[in-house]
């Protein structure tokens, strides 16, 4: 038969308010009783990552692609990690330690590809290579600023200077 006009809808059998405003998009009628009492509509509904009805299961912030991955281990609190920083955990092997600075060469924010990904052990040491990154190079090599030679990512790797 359903819960009655006038209780909650989640079941918890409280009495709701009788609203005071008319609003369409919410289905306020003013004078009527609400459907929910406050906060009770999420625990019916639930709408948090991949329970939402626009979950993509990935969202832009700031130029960067965050994948929903609630189980890794530097997700943020809401579950999402930086694609980038996946790609190049899948690249070396292991996590990235939470100083270490994922950095694209093209500096195109969303272009996650490998071979565009260079990795440094700290912002500092990021903001001082990553100016001697050649930005048209059709090779994918840069300068390393050690001993300005010629380095592929993974001879860069090979010789510890990410």
């Amino acid at each position: 038969m359903g819960i009655p006009e006038g209780y909650c809808q989640c079941g918890c059998n409280q009495k709701t308010s009788i609203s005071t405003v008319n609003n369409k998009n919410r289905g306020l009628v003013k004078g009527k009783p609400l459907k929910y009492v406050r906060d009770h509509v999420n625990k019916v509904k639930n709408y948090k990552g991949e329970n939402h009805p626009q979950f993509k299961g990935r969202i832009y912030r700031r130029g960067y692609i965050y994948l929903y991955m609630p189980s890794h281990p530097k997700a943020t609190k809401q579950g999402y990690i930086a694609e980038h920083r996946l790609v190049m955990e899948s690249k070396i092997g292991r996590y990235l330690k939470s100083c270490e600075v994922v950095h694209h060469i093209n500096e195109i924010k969303d272009d996650n590809k490998p071979e565009n990904l260079l990795l440094f052990k700290s912002a500092g040491k990021h903001s001082i290579r990553a100016k001697h990154v050649l930005k048209n190079n059709k090779d994918g090599r840069f300068i390393s600023p050690n001993n300005c030679q010629w380095l592929t990512l993974e001879e860069n790797a090979a010789k510890g200077n990410s």
